[in-house]
């Protein structure tokens, strides 16, 4: 997955997080490595948290199926 792909909302997040930590470096004296090292490590724990949250707390994560089916169990029953 590459950043592009993710939602959106998570590539404006990530852009939020990359702005505060610019914010807390003297921008003059800088070097550009210091911030590509930067906005890679954050673009990466964005991809990663995404890949993640889709394998493991997504609409079809197991956990989330299990707890559709015990809704439906409370269901009261349907009249034909």
């Amino acid at each position: 997955m590459e950043f592009k792909d993710l939602p959106m909302p998570f590539q404006e997040m990530a852009a939020n997080v990359i702005r505060s930590q610019l914010a807390t470096l003297d921008l003059s004296t800088v070097e550009k490595e210091t911030i590509d090292t930067i906005s890679g490590n954050v673009r990466r724990a964005f991809i990663g948290l995404y890949e993640e949250k889709r394998l493991f707390g997504g609409q079809n994560s197991p956990e989330n199926k299990n707890q559709a089916n015990d809704e439906k169990l409370n269901e009261p029953p349907r009249e034909s």
